[in-house]
């Protein structure tokens, strides 16, 4: 059920940024002005071209998750941006792990020619109620996971 909620959010968020596309309303409200709007929208940074590859939404505060190129974005129920954090690009190598060990499979380390500037999709976000965070995961490091508060994604440094 989660799932499907989740799914419901997300194409009702792109619905909205779809429907103002072009009208020049740049407002927190779909239909601009109007507090009463019957949904809202979040569009991320103006002119940032951001993409959006995973969605969360808190089971009790209705806060939600968007993870996306590079970035993380908590939402409160409303839609309004609560806080962002940056995750990439970042330094990477296809066969090495995650800092701070760099552990590289085939050989005793990657010489630093191995590494490249990588962007960080968030493929994966899911709620640890029990423990209050969000696991976020990304392509990068070879698909590693961090740990952030759920109350407060910025306050985080991660985990493992």
């Amino acid at each position: 059920l989660s799932s499907s909620l989740s799914s419901l959010l997300l194409l009702l968020l792109l619905v909205a940024s779809l429907a103002s596309a072009g009208h020049g309303d740049n407002g927190n409200r779909a239909g601009g002005d109007d507090d009463d709007a019957a949904f809202a929208r979040f569009n991320g940074a103006p002119g940032q071209g951001h993409v959006f590859t995973s969605l969360l939404v808190h089971r009790t505060t209705g806060h939600v998750y968007i993870g996306g190129k590079n970035h993380i974005w908590q939402l409160s129920s409303d839609l309004r941006q609560a806080h962002l954090v940056q995750r990439g690009p970042v330094n990477d190598s296809l066969s090495c792990g995650p800092p701070p060990a760099r552990l590289c499979v085939g050989d005793a380390g990657a010489t630093p020619a191995r590494y490249q500037e990588r962007s960080n999709f968030v493929l994966a976000l899911h709620a640890d109620y029990s423990g209050g965070h969000l696991v976020a995961c990304g392509n990068v490091y070879r698909g590693a996971c961090e740990l952030l508060p759920l109350g407060d994604i910025a306050a985080g440094g991660g985990g493992g």
